[in-house]
């Protein structure tokens, strides 16, 4: 089942969210999310620039928007232990 993370952001005052993935290099390409929109992430996916993926793409290419199709997994940092 997956965490409502909008829920999780009101119960647990989380502002921000980064949403990331590893390109084709092993490299992290990540971007911050503000809690009001990570209802929309987790739904539609987001949109990461193509170029930044070595995909063979150019900046004036569209967003390459990406999903987790599994459950978008949370690792929750407020708590002590």
């Amino acid at each position: 089942m997956a965490i409502n993370l909008e829920k999780f952001a009101k119960d647990n005052g989380v502002k921000y969210f980064m949403i990331s993935f590893t390109d084709l290099f092993g490299g992290q390409r990540a971007k911050l999310v503000p809690a009001r929109a990570i209802a929309d992430m987790q739904e539609d996916g987001a949109g990461f620039a193509g170029f930044a993926t070595w995909l063979d793409m150019t900046p004036a290419h569209p967003d390459m928007p990406l999903r987790n199709e599994g459950m978008l997994t949370c690792r929750d940092f407020t708590s002590s232990t």
